[in-house]
């Protein structure tokens, strides 16, 4: 038992006050949790602006003949059509699904680059990019 404890015990007129320490205690605890996940959190979003940065700065020298978009380049055909196919924007390549056998990426297959889309939504993010 603690000092606390004792002197708590042996003057009941305190009560109260052991109460809002316990609450306090548990405030104090509680606000420690928040702490250690916003921090962790920060690292996260703090790597991914990071990340996206990147990609900014490697999509800002977009080739003529393609638009950057979602990530990846479009190359636009005669009559300003779009091919659905997704480039990557490094190396400026037809990005590959990847695994061949049941796709689940979208990677360059010279820089490893993925596109930040899954495969399966190439139709989707096609459709967004030529409205």
């Amino acid at each position: 038992m603690s000092n606390l404890d004792d002197f708590l015990r042996d003057h009941p007129e305190c009560e109260s006050a052991r109460d809002a320490l316990l609450s306090w205690q548990h405030d104090l605890d509680r606000l420690r949790q928040e702490k250690t996940e916003l921090v962790n959190s920060n690292e996260t979003l703090t790597e991914r602006i990071a990340d996206l940065e990147r990609e900014i700065a490697l999509m800002k020298d977009v080739p003529e003949g393609f638009i950057s978009s979602s990530g990846v380049l479009w190359l636009v055909g005669a009559g300003g059509s779009i091919e659905k196919l997704a480039y990557c924007p490094t190396c400026k390549l037809v990005m590959t699904p990847f695994p061949s056998d049941y796709p689940e990426h979208l990677v360059c297959t010279v820089c490893k680059f993925k596109a930040p889309f899954e495969y399966s939504k190439l139709d989707q993010v096609w459709s967004e990019v030529t409205k």
